[in-house]
């Protein structure tokens, strides 16, 4: 019997490190081209603790669905291959997540910062040479065929908005066009494809909490360093929405292989601007209670009975979801279409303080302040993909929400 190896990945350098000066937002610090690191020392939350971000970008990710099966292959073989790493780092208070979007891949570290250097470096290792094995790749790949084949079986109100996130956003791949993509892929396919992916894009990363600038520069160095020193710069757009023409709505129905029904509407807004937006949002949350006792409380239509805003890549919609037992879709679009002319009287005679109280609410949930450090890498991630290099979203579409009023909106 042996004793456990020490754990690489304990601290017992738990202090807080404040900078003599601190931003009040991230800034930007270039590492080298292509790679650009927002920084910002934080501890006031007092605890020892930040959380590293990095996205890579590959203009080869999603450009098609066997390149979208790659790395969603690719990832789930990192993480396989790294089981092991993952019980030990949370042990000892830090964590990692790899993930794929629409752009390429993610990796996150949180918890102490003292030791991420450590973790950093080994979960490089792996995304740079991932040890494809029959054994493991077959592993991967079966569980990868299975979620998509559990994708297609949803129940219907999840598959029509999935269906309907697909056909708003590109590029986008049906379940079946990525199993079909997926079967004919073995491990010399994923072996090829990391140096191609890993070979030309961007990555963005973000260092927030328990740093000082210069630990945070060494962890973007790191990662350019390890993983993408020789990259070719070549800019990852994000992906688009497709534009509706004014007064279109959108509508789907379920498939016909399920014993319940179910229907979806949406109404596209017309431009990503502020205003826009926090009109949508206002009458999102205007009409979401309403319609939720007009179509569930009073008509029984069903358990699934949502409405409410709903944004796609920052531009504003209203959604409309009902799933029924016992209605047929067109009974349920009958139902919603009657539930908004009857909405649009109710507007019109709405007193402005009962307007208020709604608006108050939202602003409420919007300016909630950040109770964890979590909390704000995550809003300051979310700022940095949009762009929104201010870092003063909330502040912008709390300001817009006040200047609508009861006549803009009734218009």
């Amino acid at each position: 019997m042996r004793l456990p190896l020490p754990n690489p990945f304990i601290s017992t350098d738990l202090e807080l490190r404040m900078a003599s000066a601190v931003s009040k937002v991230p800034e930007r610090i270039e590492i080298g081209p292509g790679f650009s690191l927002w920084f910002q020392n934080d501890t006031s939350f007092g605890f020892p603790k930040g959380n590293f971000f990095v996205s890579i970008r590959s203009p080869f990710a999603n450009d098609s669905p066997r390149n979208t099966g790659l790395t969603q292959l690719y990832v789930a073989t990192v993480l396989d291959q790294l089981n092991d790493v993952t019980y030990s780092a949370l042990l000892a208070g830090l964590g990692f997540e790899v993930y794929d979007h629409g752009r390429g891949i993610s990796l996150k570290l949180k918890g102490y910062s003292a030791r991420q250097g450590e973790l950093l470096s080994i979960v490089l290792a792996a995304l740079k040479a991932p040890e494809v094995s029959p054994e493991r790749f077959a592993r991967v790949r079966t569980q990868l065929l299975r979620a998509l084949k559990n994708d297609a079986h949803q129940d219907p109100a999840g598959r029509i908005m999935s269906d309907l996130n697909r056909l708003l956003v590109a590029p986008a791949w049906w379940p079946d066009e990525l199993a079909a993509a997926v079967e004919d892929l073995d491990p010399e396919d994923l072996e090829a494809f990391v140096p191609r992916f890993l070979g030309q894009g961007v990555a963005v990363a973000l260092a927030h909490g328990n740093y000082l600038q210069d630990d945070a520069t060494d962890l973007a160095k790191t990662v350019r360093r390890e993983l993408l020193e020789h990259r070719q710069v070549e800019i990852v757009d994000s992906s688009r929405v497709l534009k509706l023409d004014k007064g279109t709505v959108a509508r789907l129905t379920s498939d016909a292989d399920h014993l319940d029904s179910a229907f979806v509407g949406y109404f596209q807004g017309q431009s990503r601007q502020l205003e826009e937006r926090a009109a949508y949002l206002l009458i999102g949350q205007l009409l979401e209670s309403p319609f939720y006792k007009a179509l569930r409380t009073r008509q029984k239509m069903g358990y699934v009975v949502v409405a409410g805003f709903m944004p796609l890549r920052r531009v504003p919609g209203l959604v409309f979801l009902v799933q029924s037992p016992d209605r047929t879709p067109d009974e349920i679009r009958s139902a919603i279409e009657i539930f908004l002319r009857g909405f649009s009287e109710t507007l019109e005679h709405m007193p402005s303080d009962v307007f208020e109280q709604y608006r108050q609410s939202i602003l409420m949930r919007i300016n909630t302040p950040d109770q964890r450090l979590g909390e704000r890498s995550a809003r300051y991630w979310h700022e940095i993909d949009r762009k929104a290099y201010t870092f003063d979203s909330r502040e912008r579409l709390s300001a817009a929400i006040l200047a609508q009023t009861l006549k803009m909106l009734r218009q």
